[in-house]
C-alpha cells in the first residue's frame, strides 16, 4: 500500500510533474560555475603575487648593484667619480686610475644568482646619477648618488 495515504494516491498534480530533474540540473550547473569562478580567482591572485615577487626581486638586485657600485666609486675606483660613463672603458679612465685597476670590470655586477650592469653614469658636483639595468632587456633604474658630505642613495625620478 505504498503510495497511498488513507486511501488516496500520492501523485502530484500534472502541472508539477517533472520539475525535480531540471531543478537538480540547474543546481548542479550553479555549483559547477561558482567553483570554477572561485578557482579562476585563486589562480589570478597567485599570478599577481608571483609578478609582485619577481618585481621585488628585480628591485633588490638593482638597488644592491647600485650600492655595490657606489662603494667601489668611494673606494678603489674613486678616480672614476668625475668621469662620464663613456670614459670608463676608454684610455682616459685607465690613465687616471691606478695601473692595476680595470674600470671596465665595474660595468658588470654579479649578485647572488643574478647579475646587473651599469648602463650609465653622469657625474655632478656632489655625486651623480647612476643607471643600473638587468641584462637581456630587463628593467632599468636610475639612482642619484651623493658622495659629499656622506654617501646617500635614492632613486632618481
Amino acid at each position: 500500500m505504498a503510495g497511498l495515504i488513507r486511501g488516496y494516491a500520492c501523485t502530484p498534480p500534472s502541472e508539477q510533474q517533472g520539475f525535480l530533474l531540471p531543478l537538480a540540473l540547474m543546481c548542479t550547473l550553479l555549483l559547477l560555475l561558482s567553483g570554477t569562478s572561485l578557482q579562476l580567482a585563486v589562480l589570478q591572485a597567485q599570478r599577481v603575487q608571483a609578478a609582485q615577487q619577481r618585481r621585488s626581486a628585480n628591485d633588490d638586485v638593482l638597488i644592491s648593484a647600485a650600492h655595490a657600485t657606489a662603494a667601489q666609486l668611494l673606494g678603489r675606483y674613486r678616480c672614476l667619480q668625475d668621469q662620464p660613463f663613456e670614459a670608463w672603458t676608454g684610455a682616459t679612465a685607465a690613465g687616471s686610475c691606478q695601473p692595476d685597476l680595470n674600470p671596465a670590470s665595474l660595468i658588470q655586477v654579479q649578485l647572488w644568482e643574478q647579475g646587473a650592469e651599469i648602463s650609465g653614469w653622469t657625474p655632478s658636483d656632489s655625486g651623480g646619477v647612476l643607471s643600473v639595468r638587468l641584462p637581456l632587456g630587463g628593467p632599468e633604474r636610475h639612482f642619484a648618488l651623493s658622495f659629499r658630505p656622506a654617501l646617500a642613495l635614492k632613486e632618481a625620478r
